[in-house]
């Protein structure tokens, strides 16, 4: 592998830790969670125990249109909670490198 050009890298690529991690590691991490997420709801609803969304009568009946709009919701609210995460993050790292200014 080559070395990491991000500007801000501090070479911890492989760190968990989100303030170790560099910038670059944190934003891959995100969208991986991001997709993991859209896999999650978007994949013939495995989450629910059944494959009746790939039925084309299903997703016309109101159970099949009420499921999509709360599978919807659902990962809606999750993509907000890692958006929300990962503002806090970067509102955390700002106060430390003001901390050490």
């Amino acid at each position: 592998m080559s070395k990491c050009s991000h500007p801000l890298c501090t070479g911890s690529h492989s760190s968990n830790e989100w303030h170790n991690m560099c910038p670059a590691a944190r934003q891959r991490k995100r969208f991986r969670q991001a997709q993991w997420i859209r896999n999650k709801y978007w994949t013939d609803f495995g989450w629910a125990g059944n494959k009746r969304w790939t039925n084309w009568y299903y997703k016309s009946t109101a159970a099949g249109i009420l499921s999509a709009i709360r599978s919807r919701m659902a990962a809606n609210y999750e993509k907000l909670q890692v958006l929300q995460e990962d503002i806090v993050l970067a509102d955390n790292a700002v106060k430390t490198q003001c901390a050490h200014l």
